[in-house]
């Protein structure tokens, strides 16, 4: 399977670089980083047709076909992007009730395993859905992996005073994050096929907390300013923002808009 761009370093040393992933259904992507000078010197991203069920776009091919990624790295982190995720306080807080959680939320299944993310900040846990061969997988890969759930890692590093919608573009879904005044009031993820779809969920949310079409709302992900999407976003919402990243890049992707992976880079912050 051919990725739909990839940049290799040059003459990079694996024991001194770090390596971040990105798992969903519908994508990986992954980048490098010098452990010693920070520099982002590499990004590859597959994008896959279908879901990893079918055999010849499993993760477990990429893996194993690209030489690259079977490496010794000095550290690899693997956030997941997979949609089953339920937020839940510390008071309802129980390992032993997990499972059923999930199971009540998001339906049983032998193929799927569930786990937690401790969010102390917000004093909440993030409960969520993994396929499990997937998950069984990265851990024989990559034996000293850490792993997280991408809204984890979002809802770590944003905390916002003010109103925002903050929307992430994956390849056929978008994660909404929505702070008001300061409060994390919804975390959800929706599948679109065309720009009318996005529109009418994010009109949706707006409606439903009673926020109007001046609410900032803060893109990332691989849209661009000037497609379809991006041209309806615009056309209905009147503070729209696209994000930056603080990343130190090789010059082989500095060509890239900012907020294409501002949300993977904030990974290696």
């Amino acid at each position: 399977m051919n990725p739909v761009f990839e940049i290799i370093p040059q003459n990079f040393d694996p024991q001194f670089t770090n390596l971040y992933c990105e798992i969903s259904e519908d994508a990986l992507t992954y980048f490098y980083q010098n452990d010693q000078d920070k520099m982002i010197s590499g990004l590859s991203l597959y994008e896959l047709p279908d879901k990893f069920s079918n055999p010849d776009f499993t993760i477990k091919d990429i893996l194993d076909e690209k030489q690259v990624l079977r490496k010794n790295y000095n550290k690899v982190f693997i956030s997941y992007s997979f949609p089953e995720f339920a937020l839940v306080p510390y008071s309802l807080f129980s390992e032993s009730e997990k499972s059923g959680i999930m199971e009540t939320l998001f339906g049983s299944g032998t193929d799927k395993m569930n786990l937690s993310d401790n969010l102390a900040d917000l004093e909440i846990h993030n409960y969520y859905s993994i396929p499990l061969f997937i998950h069984y997988y990265i851990i024989s890969h990559f034996p000293l992996a850490k792993f997280n759930h991408e809204i984890s890692y979002i809802l770590r590093n944003d905390h916002p005073e003010e109103s925002i919608l903050k929307i992430i573009f994956h390849q056929r879904k978008m994660v909404c994050i929505l702070w008001i005044n300061g409060k994390l009031t919804l975390a959800n993820t929706f599948y679109f096929v065309a720009a009318e779809d996005v529109i009418y969920h994010l009109l949706n949310i707006l409606k439903q907390f009673d926020l109007k079409v001046d609410t900032t709302l803060l893109i990332a992900g691989m849209i661009d300013l000037d497609s379809a999407l991006g041209t309806e976003i615009s056309k209905y919402f009147n503070n729209v923002n696209y994000t930056t990243h603080a990343a130190f890049l090789d010059p082989n992707l500095e060509h890239f808009p900012a907020h294409y992976f501002s949300h993977l880079f904030s990974l290696a912050e």
